[in-house]
């Protein structure tokens, strides 16, 4: 991350809240990464293996509400009709 696009790109605009997806990296390690660039807080989803994994970061001046997690779908799906199909 030291001189990576994503590291380049928060210094340009200096971000107050950033989601990375597909981050393959353990919580150890991107909290290390999560405190070079100043942020407070921070939410995880470890990654499976080496797909996956979930960050969001955000400074103390930003109120951030989670709701709790489920897996699967989020939402319930609505059938419209035959020819739409699900929503």
């Amino acid at each position: 991350m030291e001189g990576g696009l994503g590291a380049q790109l928060y210094l340009k605009w200096r971000s107050q809240v950033v989601f990375l997806s597909e981050t393959k990296q353990q919580r150890r390690f991107l909290d290390k990464v999560k405190r070079r660039l100043g942020f407070g807080d921070g939410w995880y989803v470890e990654p499976h293996g080496i797909s996956g994994g979930l960050a969001l970061w955000w400074h103390n001046s930003v109120s951030v509400k989670m709701s709790p997690l489920r897996p699967g779908i989020q939402g319930e799906p609505l059938y419209l009709d035959q020819s739409s199909g699900w929503e």
